[in-house]
């Protein structure tokens, strides 16, 4: 792993750790190798055995499974679809207009219908989901900032990553602000992530752990994923962007706050002022090139 310095000020750092490398390695790199041990056994001895992707998900590497089926909102970007054909997936495509939530319903019809043929992973639901950001992100980046980061931002999705890291950062630094972030309506483009008040709720969600939530709207994702690619020289996704937005949300707060010279515990104002925040680029951009955004301005 390594961490990209994205913007530098004079009291503020902010570092990206970039989990989408490759197009088929969306931040679920670091759940998947968790999900399939138990599993793989059964699966192996069963030459038709199906994976029941859930939704839009890219297998980050190869399954235990003879054959992966994912279900997938077919409003889903076209290269993600592709990706998965490469892969052998067959694809069952669900409502677009019920999203993700849409293709979870399907996902877990098929597991419960014939369990025997098909092995759902359930990342919504799996502990090993958030558990495995526990043990790896946090660890990697505490390690990496050396112990001085003080925010740590991220996209909700599964809720895996921002629970897991979150848990674990605290369990380091109790000072440490965390903060999530999700799309700011139930209609939106900002793919993989959730807006949790209209959405199945993530069985492993932990609305305790976030000390605040940011909204973001899918036009200033957008408009950031085009700076990145342009400014930058980085192709994030929409939902890497998305992260982005909100982590210079709260370094503008934090600089605002340090302006209008508004005193608060010395401890605080103290951490503010040498303050570093990390985020996740969840999502490389390879999967979304079809997009009408790319040529807007």
């Amino acid at each position: 792993m390594r961490n990209l310095p994205m913007h530098t000020f004079p009291t503020y750092t902010f570092w990206a750790r970039p989990n989408g490398i490759t197009p088929a390695d969306p931040s679920k790199i670091a759940p998947p190798p968790a999900l399939w041990p138990k599993h793989a056994a059964t699966a192996n001895s069963l030459p038709e055995r199906f994976c029941s992707i859930p939704p839009a998900a890219t297998p980050a590497s190869p399954t235990p499974c003879s054959a992966p089926l994912s279900d997938s909102p077919s409003r889903s970007a076209f290269e993600r679809k592709r990706i998965l054909q490469a892969y052998g997936a067959n694809i069952i495509y669900t409502d677009p207009a019920e999203g993700s939530d849409g293709a979870i319903k399907v996902a877990r019809q098929y597991a419960e219908r014939d369990p025997d043929l098909y092995f759902y992973a359930d990342q919504y639901s799996n502990d090993a989901n958030w558990r495995a950001h526990y043990e790896t992100t946090a660890n990697e980046i505490w390690q990496q900032t050396e112990g001085r980061v003080t925010h740590f931002v991220a996209m909700l999705g599964t809720t895996g990553t921002f629970v897991g890291t979150t848990r674990r950062l605290k369990e380091l630094n109790p000072t440490i602000r965390c903060i999530s972030l999700q799309p700011d309506s139930a209609f939106h483009g900002i793919e993989g992530a959730k807006h949790l008040p209209s959405a199945i709720m993530p069985r492993i969600y932990d609305a305790s752990v976030a000390d605040e939530n940011l909204e973001i709207a899918t036009e200033d994702a957008h408009a950031m994923a085009r700076r990145l690619a342009r400014e930058q020289g980085l192709l994030v996704g929409v939902s890497a962007a998305a992260a982005v937005v909100g982590s210079l949300q709260v370094i503008d707060r934090l600089k605002t706050d340090r302006l209008k010279g508004e005193r608060r515990k010395a401890d605080r104002l103290e951490e503010d002022l040498r303050a570093t925040i990390v985020t996740i680029l969840c999502d490389s951009g390879e999967k979304y090139l079809s997009e009408r955004f790319w040529n807007e301005e």
